[in-house]
């Protein structure tokens, strides 16, 4: 047991002097990582590379929860289009319960966030400002799959 313990710390010294490289190589890798996942998913579920602009626009043609789609599998999803403007800058979401409200605006949050970290996004053409925030009320306990 003591030269099993000898062997480990001596092992553990010798890659403790590597760390700083291990540490850096780690991150590379992660990051390669992410980036071929968010490729290999957009190609797969066809989506597309969003498009920033100035104006403060929101147009999000077929939007999908990207989530929710894959769940439900062989079931039909139904696209949902957002747009925004000047105008229309605050919206009224009403509808009856399990009608798909919180969905909705999770889709467009998560549709945000994807793009701006770089993703393609779930719908057939998306045009957003840059954020920098999300203000939202979404009771936690709402299940999106049913």
């Amino acid at each position: 047991s003591n030269l099993e313990y000898d062997i480990f710390m001596s092992i553990r010294a010798r890659v403790e002097t590597y760390i700083d490289r291990l540490q850096s190589l780690a991150k590379a890798i992660a990051t390669v990582d992410v980036l071929q996942s968010l490729a290999v998913v957009a190609e797969r579920n066809h989506y597309v590379r969003p498009e920033f602009n100035r104006e403060h626009i929101i147009a999000i043609d077929n939007g999908r929860h990207a989530v929710v789609e894959k769940v439900m599998g062989v079931q039909e999803y139904i696209p949902n289009s957002i747009h925004f403007d000047s105008q229309t800058a605050i919206q009224l979401i009403t509808g009856p319960n399990m009608s798909g409200k919180s969905t909705y605006m999770r889709q467009l949050a998560l549709t945000v966030i994807m793009a701006q970290m770089g993703s393609y996004v779930a719908a057939d053409k998306a045009q957003l400002p840059i954020f920098d925030a999300i203000f939202t009320r979404i009771g936690a306990a709402d299940d999106l799959i049913s």
